[in-house]
């Protein structure tokens, strides 16, 4: 069906507001893809949490010899994550002390990520109690100052090692077995999202930027439907509009059963029917249409009518050309009936040139003079 056809200003704006709502239902299910429970990002994350960062073999699955392991880890580092000492985190200097050997409970990179969000809480509140300490005028902060100090250096050490520990799983990109690859989705719908252990650090690292970004489509889709929703508000209470758009679709509906009734020699009662309904209700839309128009005019030749509404809203103006504050609505009701009377006038003076009559009752105006041509 073509929307040119029966296309107005309210079809219109309908028409926009239901693509809108397409734009939002895609922009939703494109969110979901990523965000929902069976989406990319809970299936890399799953995946990204699991990597061991305590190795043991190589890249193929053979056992790594103390070499093999120094030449992944490093010379004299510690092979795995090296936790903050759980008993005295720092010395009577101030300084972090370290555990001598790698982790046996935090031995993945989800373990240290949860290491990392307990840092990073634990720092926020020292910086917040601090700032708390400044802002009521507290002329000794040391002790907030240290403590918020010892927070940041637990946290960037805990950063550190994570940093450390994801260089070396991405160098080493241990592949998974067939069969165990990470995907989403079944049968024909299923997505192969990684293969090995680079591609899962990737995938994460790339996943939040995609989430922000379908996140900020949802938001603007969602804007402009609203934008829409007030355009088909403002149009339905355009009567100006509303009426055009109530023609169009009558002058269409009549065109359809107009073809209905052509399309055969001998059109069956139901038919002439439907084609007599249309035209009285084209009729209809169009007199209620001119009624409108007869008494609201144009803004080429506004009726008294207009000549009322603009008076109403429109305050004096005062000597400089500003409006006055202290107009009133029963000034402006004086100001339109003068209008209104003015304009009555005219209209009678102009009816009395078209319809003069000598003192005879003979007719002599310019409609008279119009019949005699």
């Amino acid at each position: 069906m073509d929307k040119d056809a029966f296309g107005g200003d309210v079809y219109n704006k309908v028409y926009d507001l239901l693509m809108k709502e397409k734009t939002v239902e895609d922009a939703i299910d494109d969110y979901n893809v990523l965000v929902g429970t069976d989406g990319r990002l809970a299936a890399l994350q799953t995946a990204y949490e699991a990597i061991s960062i305590a190795i043991t073999t190589d890249a193929a699955g053979e056992t790594l010899d103390d070499d093999g392991l120094e030449r992944l880890y490093g010379e004299d580092e510690i092979r795995g994550y090296q936790a903050i000492d759980s008993t005295d985190e720092f010395s009577p200097a101030g300084v972090l002390q370290l555990e001598d050997t790698a982790s046996t409970s935090v031995t993945t990179i989800g373990g240290i990520v949860t290491d990392l969000q307990t840092r990073e809480a634990a720092l926020t509140t020292a910086s917040n109690t601090l700032k708390a300490a400044r802002d009521a005028g507290n002329l000794d902060t040391r002790t907030f100052e240290e403590a918020e100090r010892r927070a940041r250096v637990a946290r960037d050490h805990v950063k550190d090692e994570l940093d450390r520990l994801t260089a070396i799983v991405r160098a080493q990109n241990r592949a998974y077995a067939d069969g165990s690859e990470i995907t989403i989705g079944t049968g024909d719908d299923e997505v192969l999202l990684a293969r090995n252990h680079r591609q899962v650090l990737s995938g994460f690292g790339q996943i939040g930027t995609q989430v922000d970004m379908a996140q900020k489509a949802v938001v603007d889709a969602v804007k402009a439907l609203d934008t829409a929703n007030k355009g088909v508000r403002d149009a339905l209470g355009n009567a100006k509009a509303y009426l055009n758009q109530l023609v169009t679709l009558r002058e269409f509906d009549q065109a359809k059963a107009q073809a209905a009734h052509d399309e055969v020699s001998n059109p069956a009662p139901a038919l002439v029917s439907d084609l007599t309904d249309a035209k009285k209700a084209t009729m209809a839309a169009k007199d209620l249409r001119t009624t409108y128009q007869d008494l609201t005019g144009d803004s080429e030749d506004p009726t008294p009518a207009n000549e009322l509404v603009d008076a109403l809203l429109k305050p004096e103006n005062l000597a400089n050309g500003s409006a006055n504050p202290e107009d009133d609505d029963g000034l402006a009701v004086v100001q339109a009936v003068t209008k209104t009377y003015d304009a009555t006038q005219a209209n009678e003076d102009r009816l009395d040139k078209l319809l003069a009559t000598a003192d005879d009752g003979t007719e002599t105006g310019r409609v008279k003079a119009l019949e005699d041509k």
